[in-house]
């Protein structure tokens, strides 16, 4: 969460908003009110000011809004259904172009101001007491403005001048609004005006309530009425201040506002639901215009469950997006958000041998690792396996290795340091040891693990961060680094691997590591672990890496992720390639066997300590807790199969209308039975040396 703000200013879209009114920022409404009257003073304090916008810096509707003062937060709630539109937000609702024909005239006119002294003075907790149920109010309203806005959206006509048109609409709004008592270059005004005849006009509802039949010609000549009528005049601005800082009581509920990272990924996911909203929309009127214009006998040739079939498509839609809306409310709350449990169906329709087969009772753990290209997560991987298996190098050296990645790595030994090329295990068209720089892994792949007959471990090796193809191939690791952990079952750790004496940490693996947690929620922030490899440089310590990851601790995740000795381990994948070595007939001195053997002992003992930890964790239950960069994930995997539904709707359509009613398109979605992507590598190894680890 981003810093608190004592004091905001929210354009009026609910209007019922008075001096004293009680505001849930969380959720964007009015929860109660606290009569001021004795406080208030009011004065008018008339103001006008007019705006005329091109397209240069606005694509949608939400930039026209951002355009006009509308905050962030408040963008949000309305995209994502929180606050019901009206007004000039109505604009949201916008479906026509917006390119560089398109011209925007945004007026508005303040006439009065009310404010509460006292309380803007910071001095309401001498003045009155808070009521006991605030209904999770955050702020209260010291200060509004009254008055009406206008917005019109220009369409002009492309034989037309654009730039003609915006200096004839800064001229006319420069000059008095009584039209009719004008000079006669009025009348040529006027002409040019009514043939500006693609115009959508939203506003203040009590100057545009029939918006429909109101013309850009109709709006000139009304405001100097609208001005002089207070009748028309509704707030417009709502200045609130936090109840905290208000009452000096640090138990009130606390205003929230997201970091600009994610309130840029909830807006991605706010448009993207206007624009599915928008083609729901078309498609339902679509519908409606085409079954009442249809004859009868094209009718009877259209599968009768349709309305069905699209109702129940609307219908789950609307859950998703109340769903999604609820989730925003608990995240500016500052709560993770468990998801209700998917009601299941009980009474299986089918008797199928797979339904009565009893559940498993092997208990997995699944480990993602990630760290920089080139940390040796795959060099991990092998070692660790073989840590866990072997006590001692001695034992490792006499039996045959586990290589579950293939190596290839160039050694020295001897006085004229002589070189060896190491390749040890089968070739993996997974790894690639060709392109020095890049990621060796290519694509997620899972090692599974049978420790004992109840257990399984599953660790998930990934493409490095830090690629040398640059910053577009680490978006396109990471994009398929989330996508593969989502479609897992659960998590119990995240292992974050290290170089113990790195001087500085890679910007970029900074901001991926932000990413997965931000996909992920604060409940799971105790479940991080950092493994340092190489470490026997530094003497199995942190060195000069954990200072580093202790400041980046206390800076982004105020300790929230603990660095402790309880979740970090020190090990050293070079007695692993000693081994490889040795399976490869290179020789070493005495030197370097005892300092292969002293290492392969620590990180045996690290090993150990790593499992038990791992073991120790509640697992993660992906499904059950929603944030925000798994709303984003999940909304984007969302729009294709929707969109693909209303193509074979559309589709099926025309081909009842052409008469060729013996073909149709269906959709068919294939329940995949396992927790991981079909199209990620897994592999499943059982240890023969080794029955039981010590867990």
């Amino acid at each position: 969460m981003a810093s608190v703000e004592h004091s905001i200013e929210w354009k009026a879209i609910d209007v019922s908003g008075r001096l004293g009114s009680f505001y849930d920022q969380s959720s964007d409404a009015f929860v109660g009110y606290c009569s001021l009257q004795n406080l208030e003073n009011s004065k008018d304090s008339i103001n006008s000011a007019c705006q005329i916008l091109r397209c240069t810096h606005i694509n949608n509707a939400i930039d026209v809004l951002k355009a006009i003062k509308f905050h962030d937060t408040l963008l949000q709630s309305i995209l994502f259904g929180l606050v019901k539109p009206s007004g000039i937000s109505s604009v949201i609702n916008y479906n026509g172009p917006i390119d560089e024909y398109t011209l925007f005239l945004y007026y508005t006119y303040e006439h009065r101001q009310e404010k509460l002294g006292a309380i803007t003075d910071r001095k309401a907790h001498r003045t009155i007491s808070p009521p006991s149920d605030l209904n999770n109010a955050t702020h209260m309203v010291t200060e509004i403005t009254w008055g009406f806005e206008i917005l019109c959206i220009i369409q002009v006509l492309r034989t037309e001048s654009v730039d003609q048109i915006e200096n004839l609409l800064y001229k006319i709004w420069n000059q008095p609004f009584n039209l009719d008592k004008r000079s006669e270059l009025i009348n040529n005004e006027k002409h040019e005006i009514n043939k500006l005849s693609n115009v959508a006009i939203f506003g203040s509802e009590t100057c545009t309530k029939n918006s429909n039949t109101l013309s850009l010609l109709t709006v000139l000549e009304q405001l100097k009425k609208w001005q002089d009528n207070k009748s028309f005049h509704v707030p417009i601005l709502y200045r609130m201040h936090s109840l905290e800082d208000l009452f000096k009581n640090q138990s009130l509920s606390k205003p929230y506002f997201l970091s600009n990272d994610d309130s840029s990924k909830i807006e991605q996911i706010g448009i993207m639901m206007i624009q599915l909203d928008n083609r729901l929309k078309k498609l339902q009127q679509l519908f409606k215009n085409r079954f009442n214009d249809c004859d009868n006998l094209i009718y009877d040739l259209w599968p009768h469950d349709i309305p069905d079939r699209l109702g129940i498509l609307l219908s789950q839609y609307d859950e998703y997006r109340t769903k999604l809306g609820n989730i925003l409310v608990d995240v500016r709350r500052g709560k993770a958000h468990p998801l209700p449990p998917i009601p299941q169906d009980k009474t299986p329709l089918t008797s199928s041998p797979q339904a009565e087969t009893k559940p498993s009772r092997v208990t997995e753990f699944n480990v993602l690792l990630m760290g920089e290209t080139g940390v040796g997560k795959s060099s991990f991987i092998n070692a660790f396996v073989n840590y866990l298996v072997f006590d001692t190098l001695e034992q490792a050296e006499k039996n045959e290795s586990i290589v579950l990645i293939p190596v290839s790595f160039l050694v020295t030994t001897g006085d004229q340091f002589n070189e060896f090329m190491v390749k040890f295990g089968d070739v993996d068209s997974n790894e690639n040891h060709e392109h020095q720089g890049q990621s060796v892994t290519q694509q997620c792949k899972s090692y599974v693990f049978d420790l004992n007959e109840t257990t399984r471990l599953r660790l998930i090796d990934t493409p490095g961060m830090g690629d040398t193809r640059g910053l577009v191939q680490d978006e396109k690791n990471l994009d398929h680094i989330l996508t593969y952990v989502n479609n897992l079952s659960h998590l119990n750790a995240i292992c974050l691997l290290f170089k113990p004496n790195n001087s500085q940490l890679n910007i970029f693996f900074r901001t991926c590591v932000k990413r997965v947690l931000t996909y992920l929620t604060p409940i799971f922030y105790k479940n991080v672990i950092f493994c340092f490899t190489n470490a026997r440089s530094t003497f199995f310590a942190p060195g000069n890496t954990g200072l580093l990851l202790r400041q980046m601790m206390e800076k982004e995740y105020q300790n929230e992720i603990p660095f402790q000795n309880k979740n970090t381990f020190c090990f050293d994948s070079e007695s692993f390639r000693y081994l490889a070595a040795r399976k490869c007939h290179v020789n070493f001195d005495e030197f370097v066997i005892q300092e292969s053997i002293s290492s392969w002992t620590t990180s045996v003992t690290e090993s150990i300590r790593l499992l038990r930890c791992i073991r120790k964790y509640e697992p993660y239950y992906l499904n059950d807790w929603q944030s925000i960069g798994k709303a984003v994930l999940e909304i984007t995997m969302l729009s294709r199969p929707l969109m693909e539904t209303l193509r074979s709707i559309l589709y099926n359509w025309k081909l009842r209308e052409t008469g060729i009613v013996n073909h149709r398109m269906i959709l068919n979605s294939n329940f995949l039975g396992s927790t991981l992507c079909s199209n990620c590598v897994e592999k499943k190894l059982k240890f023969e040396n080794r029955s039981n680890f010590p867990i």
